[in-house]
């Protein structure tokens, strides 16, 4: 006999999320951040590997504190945003490797180009916000 698990479908909230990243450029490393971006997680706690996520970031806001540089990066050279306006994040598999602790593997696509990656994942709790709202961090 097999046993139904209620999975929940979470949504990205942007007000408490971010999409950041940090490179080394030169001698230096430069932040950045995506202002867009939306996602969704159904989340099976009986079953985290029949977990999956999606995420997708709009290239063009792209944000590293300096107008000329984020011009540059939507360019061509870099995102090439006309032609390749989104990244996306797909998940193929989750697998849990300890107490509040997953590695979730998947495509990431950026500029048509995709990669398998493998993220390290940890869930820190869930909560309910003070209109009723149930909040999940990772």
């Amino acid at each position: 006999m097999q046993t139904l698990t209620a999975t929940k479908t979470l949504t990205i909230d942007r007000v408490h999320s971010d999409a950041a990243f940090q490179v080394r450029h030169l001698v230096t490393k430069v932040r950045g951040r995506f202002t867009d971006f939306d996602g969704k997680i159904l989340l099976d706690e009986a079953n985290p590997e029949l977990s999956s996520v999606t995420f997708v970031i709009q290239a063009a806001s792209v944000d590293t504190n300096t107008p000329d540089r984020d011009a540059h990066l939507r360019s061509e050279d870099f995102f090439f945003v006309e032609k390749f306006p989104t990244i996306t994040f797909t998940s193929t598999r989750v697998a849990q490797t300890g107490i509040n602790q997953y590695s979730v593997t998947g495509t990431l696509t950026i500029r048509g180009v995709s990669r398998e990656v493998t993220l390290p994942v940890t869930a820190l709790g869930e909560v309910k916000d003070p209109w009723g709202n149930l909040k999940a961090g990772f």
